[in-house]
């Protein structure tokens, strides 16, 4: 190998040792890698789009993803008719019952002062006791169809026996989501769910129905309801979703997720730390959030972090490094 060549080689080998160098500084504080300090004036940041906020501390709670569907009412809609029909076949029979209950109280009177025959009077026992016979089928039929209803519909198979508990989602102006429940345990005081229907996302407001969770058995899970009047939503329409969990708490610096950058595997975010100038700020611990992540390190509280823009800066820092390789 000639000189010239074995100096060029050394001259490269050189130059990758003091890439880091050229590019990175440490901060003594926490040990924070600041890569490369971009500088816009005010005009250009405008043009940019460029926002950002103060990074403020939080407490999160923690998430659980999940899957759910809108339910289809048809089968309850089958069972409801059936059992408004065992409602009214049970008034009728009770009617009668009591009807003909009177009729043997007044023949048994009758007979007592002799204005009847024992035969009358036996007549009117042996109707009171068919419809005695046929009120007790009728609310053994009603029983059996609620409690068959009730393996596989919990609760639920109460609230749409009623005649009005369900007027609103038979006109379809409420809905039930059924979400299948995770192992952990949920918070309570859910109002709002984002639901994702195949990357379209849609926040609606719910609130959690009194018949408690509903067992499947042919698929062994646990479900969540919910109620909701949101729109559109469809009966059978699948989603994913992610829960709150129950007394579970993340805390640290809030990254919005629109802030949070990757290059070649490494997470960061762009730091306004005056009026003109920006720092890439790596940042190696994120705990995934709803809507976000939270940091518990590379950031403090106070600082102003790029929140509509950080593309455009990165596009930024790329075209400046090469610059400054050709220059070289």
């Amino acid at each position: 190998m000639s000189m010239p060549i074995k100096f060029i080689a050394l001259l490269l080998i050189f130059n990758l040792l003091l890439l880091p160098i050229a590019y990175a500084e440490m901060d003594d504080d926490d040990d924070v890698a600041v890569i490369a300090e971009i500088e816009l004036d005010s005009a250009i940041q405008q043009k940019m789009g460029l926002e950002t906020r103060r990074v403020h501390s939080a407490s999160v709670p923690v998430y659980r993803s999940t899957y759910g569907k809108v339910l289809d009412l048809t089968p309850l809609l089958k069972f409801r008719r059936d059992c408004l029909i065992g409602r009214t076949k049970q008034q009728q029979a009770q009617k009668q019952f009591n009807l003909s209950g009177k009729a043997l109280k007044r023949l048994e009177k009758m007979f007592k002062n002799k204005a009847t025959s024992l035969r009358k009077l036996e007549q009117q026992r042996r109707v009171w006791l068919a419809d005695q016979a046929q009120l007790r089928l009728t609310q053994v039929e009603l029983a059996a169809l609620l409690a068959e209803t009730r393996l596989r519909w919990g609760r639920l198979a109460d609230v749409f026996c009623q005649p009005n508990l369900v007027a609103r989602l038979l006109s379809g102006e409420e809905k039930i989501l059924t979400i299948t429940k995770p192992i952990e345990e949920i918070a309570t005081n859910i109002k709002q769910l984002e639901l994702n229907f195949n990357q379209q996302k849609q926040t609606v407001t719910v609130q959690p129905m009194a018949t408690g969770d509903l067992f499947d058995p042919a698929t062994q899970s646990t479900y969540r309801l919910y109620k909701t009047t949101a729109s559109p939503l469809h009966p059978g329409q699948h989603f994913s979703v992610e829960l709150p969990l129950a007394q579970q708490i993340n805390t640290g610096l809030f990254i919005p997720q629109q802030s949070m950058l990757w290059h070649l595997g490494q997470a960061f975010v762009y730091i306004k730390t005056d009026q003109n100038h920006f720092q890439h700020r790596n940042i190696d611990h994120a705990i995934p959030v709803h809507k976000g992540y939270l940091v518990k390190d590379a950031l403090e509280a106070g600082e102003e972090i790029v929140t509509r823009g950080a593309q455009q800066l990165l596009s930024t820092e790329f075209r400046s490094q090469i610059v400054d390789d050709d220059d070289d």
